[in-house]
Formats: C-alpha cells, sequence, structure tokens
C-alpha cells in the first residue's frame, strides 16, 4: 500500500471512530441523550426491571396499552405527576407485553395541563415536552432500555411489540 493510502485509511478510520464516539446513546434524528445521561438514567431505574420493586416505589399501573401503525409503546406504571421533572425519577416507567413476558423500555417525563396549560419551558434531556395527542398532558419518552430507530425521543417504537388484541 502506497504511503498516500495508507494515510487516507488512517485519516478516514480515524473519522470513523470520532464520528462513534460522539454518537450518543440510542438513535435518530438528532435528538440523543448524551451517553452518560443515559447511563444515569439506565442506573437510576434499573431496579424497575421488575414490576415489583417499581409498585414497592408507588408507581401504579395504568391499565391501558398504547400502540400505533408506527410500532408499540406498551403499558406505563406511573408515580408522581406534579410538574416537577427530574430525569433520574421518571414520572412513568414504560413496559412492553410480549406474550407471556413484560419488560421495561423506555422512561416517560410528564407535566399536567393543570400545571402547564401551554408548553412548559423546563426541558429535560435537552428536549421539550410535546402535548399528547389526546389526554391533558406534555410527555416525553425516553427509549433508554429499548433502542429505537424513529430517535430516542419518538412516542412510539417499532421495535416494542403492539399491543395484545383482546
Amino acid at each position: 500500500m502506497s504511503r498516500h493510502r495508507l494515510v487516507a485509511a488512517i485519516a478516514a478510520a480515524a473519522i470513523a471512530a470520532t464520528t462513534l464516539a460522539m454518537t450518543s446513546a440510542a438513535g435518530a434524528h438528532g435528538n440523543d441523550v448524551p451517553r452518560a445521561d443515559a447511563a444515569r438514567i439506565k442506573a437510576a431505574t434499573a431496579k424497575y426491571h421488575s414490576i415489583d420493586a417499581a409498585e414497592a416505589d408507588d408507581y401504579t399501573l395504568l391499565d391501558v396499552c398504547f400502540d400505533d401503525a408506527s410500532g408499540g409503546m406498551g403499558y406505563h406504571y406511573v408515580k408522581g405527576i406534579d410538574g416537577t421533572l427530574d430525569p433520574l425519577a421518571p414520572e412513568a416507567l414504560v413496559y412492553e407485553v410480549k406474550g407471556n413476558s413484560t419488560r421495561l423500555v423506555a422512561v416517560e417525563y410528564i407535566v399536567p395541563d393543570a400545571v402547564s396549560p401551554t408548553q412548559p419551558t423546563t426541558q429535560i434531556l435537552g428536549q421539550s415536552l410535546h402535548h399528547h395527542p389526546v389526554l391533558p398532558l406534555w410527555v416525553l419518552h425516553a427509549w433508554i432500555w429499548e433502542p429505537n430507530p424513529d430517535g430516542m425521543f419518538a412516542d412510539f417504537n417499532p421495535n416494542v411489540a403492539q399491543c395484545a388484541e383482546g
């Protein structure tokens, strides 16, 4: 290999490595969470892979499964919906149900309209919340536990199972 080609190959490898190192956890569309933030959220929510642990910490099942044509979302366990946002204490834990298996796939941050009738100025994880299309809530999903090809903060995830018929 000529010296010129070797230098070009090394430069291309360095650019690729730099790009990979700069890529944040989880996704597409320029709305990623820095790896350190994602790691902190994962550490804070890891115990909630057990629904018993979520319930012991006062998370309560919202007994409705959410999905749409673009993907699944799942069931939500909620607590503390008071307008105070903390990335390490999400208002909702989102679980996929697939057959007899349930797994934690995302967290959700929520501000009720009663607290903020217009879009909250507070951002979380560098993102603004958006209004839920039906419920009187401002929301932001973070697909911390299941990568989402549509982006870390998309509402639905094509990698998550649709709700079971029944």
